[in-house]
């Protein structure tokens, strides 16, 4: 049973996604440690946030040349097929990389 807790009433040891990439960490495939619930007003479902253990959390990995050449191209073909739903033709862009 993972335990729940009040919001900001957890252990300081336990930390949200969040707060272990903004520390440079990740939480290295362990299970949740444990679950932070904050309610809503209006009668809407309360918000979940889980919980890992930063003594167990790893440094975050560093992409290859590689992989981050693969996700600048990604990235471009996304906004180029962005702008061809927003009826602005895939020319118009090459024009611009190419002056």
């Amino acid at each position: 049973m993972i335990p729940d807790y009040c919001w900001r009433c957890a252990p300081k040891h336990l930390w949200t996604r969040r707060q272990l990439a903004a520390a440079g960490l990740r939480p290295n495939g362990q299970d949740y440690a444990g679950r932070l619930i904050r309610p809503r007003r209006g009668g809407r479902k309360p918000l979940t946030a889980w919980l890992y253990d930063v003594e167990q959390a790893a440094p975050k990995r560093i992409p290859s040349p590689a992989q981050l050449v693969a996700l600048a191209r990604a990235t471009r073909e996304r906004q180029l097929r962005a702008a061809e739903r927003h009826g602005i033709d895939r020319s118009a862009f090459d024009e611009e990389v190419r002056s």
